[in-house]
């Protein structure tokens, strides 16, 4: 038959015989073929591949799901294409059957928002990155576990931008602001993670796949507000009030006491404190050595120890069995978590209806006091165990402990803190000879 029409299609499936007709096509390419057996009339494309006919079925030509003539012959399109390009249709079918198959068991082991979680915890404490507990907790072990915000079992590859917003939004509507700003930064940091995980040649080959092309946090904006650098500076009432006042308002001794220590060591940074081991500490010839494994910056930071700081040291080593100094209070074998301090600091402002400060506060308190009272920044970002801004050389080359300064500035500040406490300037003892470089 040269060419089908309508009228002759309808004629032919009346005759009821069977048989094969095709239309007529450019040689090469295929045809599309009517194949009558009984009461069944089917559209086939029929095509040769190595010296043999082959047929590929295209749907039936009569009934409710038939295709008309048009739609036929449109169906027939991609199948020529392929035979023109010296392909096999049916192969190409069966190859591309197999493709959607392997990809359905891919899709069904993806990885799900909480695999992903713990594998993004866990090549953070692999990396020996300090803050994979404030991590693992806001993402997977805490009271407000963002993995409890998601739908249960939710593939990661599935999840949108509109989940990880109503996510955060919830953590917003508590009132914790400040948290839903760090959370989208652990998010972000989780899904940036996933998307890198099949292709990162440094790790070993993975049990689990999760599939991400794209970071689903990368187009929420951070909150502006939340993210601003904190501006509180206690005055030295307030400094002397928390130093002497605040067990009388609940909080406990042993957490005061690591409160101290922040402030007569000059404002190192609370985590540092708090997680502290006995180790550390060369009473002796009164240095704190903080390991690099602990520093923000990764560089061992020695502090010198006044008089003041080194009683409250050995008040808490007097009857502690634990490798910590500040153990915690369940299990001596753990280090007393650091959040612990801010929820004390909160209860004390609530109670004594003090304007909100936090122990990270005490760092920024002391700065300015120290800038106030002439000492110069370049001692200042030593003794805070900062960056600087010198250069090259000093950056890349220079690994001096820099204690004669730090000392400078130590004594700098027991002078400030024994003014503030109304008592006797503490006492930094002379550096042995050889010990440190003057700056």
């Amino acid at each position: 038959m040269r060419y089908f029409t309508v009228k002759n299609v309808e004629r032919v499936v009346r005759e009821r015989k069977d048989r094969i007709l095709t239309e007529d096509a450019p040689r090469g390419t295929g045809k599309l073929a009517l194949r009558i057996r009984g009461e069944t009339a089917e559209w086939m494309f029929q095509y040769y591949y190595a010296g043999k006919r082959r047929m590929i079925k295209l749907g039936y030509a009569i009934g409710e799901t038939s295709l008309s003539l048009s739609e036929a012959r449109e169906a027939t399109r991609d199948y020529r294409g392929m035979v023109e390009d010296g392909l096999d249709p049916k192969a190409e079918l069966e190859r591309q059957a197999r493709e959607l198959e392997e990809k359905a068991r891919e899709d069904a082991n993806r990885g799900s928002v909480e695999q992903l979680f713990i594998e993004y915890v866990d090549d953070m404490k692999r990396r020996g990155k300090k803050t994979w507990k404030q991590v693992d907790n806001a993402l997977l072990k805490g009271k407000h576990a963002a993995v409890n915000d998601f739908v249960p079992g939710v593939k990661a590859a599935e999840v949108t931008p509109l989940d990880v917003r109503k996510v955060l939004r919830k953590t917003y509507e508590r009132g914790a602001k400040g948290m839903a700003y760090h959370l989208r930064a652990y998010l972000y940091g989780a899904f940036k993670f996933g998307v890198g995980h099949e292709n990162d040649y440094t790790r070993a080959s993975q049990d689990v796949s999760f599939g991400l092309t794209i970071n689903p946090v990368a187009s929420i904006p951070p909150d502006r507000e939340a993210r601003s650098p904190g501006q509180r500076v206690l005055s030295a009432d307030e400094l002397k009030a928390m130093w002497n006042d605040m067990p009388e308002h609940g909080v406990g001794k042993i957490v005061h006491r690591a409160l101290q220590l922040v402030v007569a060591t000059g404002g190192q940074r609370v985590r540092e404190v708090v997680e502290a081991s006995v180790g550390e500490f060369n009473l002796k010839d009164r240095v704190w050595t903080i390991p690099a494994t602990r520093t923000k910056n990764s560089r061992e930071h020695q502090v010198p120890l006044t008089e003041r700081a080194i009683e409250l040291i050995e008040k808490q080593m007097e009857k502690n069995k634990s490798s910590f100094l500040f153990p915690h209070a369940l299990d001596e074998t753990r280090v007393m978590t650091f959040p612990a301090l801010g929820r004390a600091v909160r209860r004390y402002c609530e109670k004594t209806e003090t304007e909100h400060w936090t122990p990270r506060d005490i760092r920024r308190t002391v700065r300015t006091m120290l800038a106030e009272a002439g000492e110069p920044d370049h001692r200042l970002d030593y003794h805070f165990n900062h960056g600087t801004s010198i250069g090259v050389g000093q950056k890349h080359y220079d690994r001096s402990s820099r204690l004669v300064d730090k000392t400078r500035t130590m004594l700098a500040w027991d002078k400030v803190l024994a003014k503030a406490l109304d008592g006797e300037a503490g006492k930094v003892v002379p550096l042995r000879k050889g010990l440190g470089t003057s700056g």
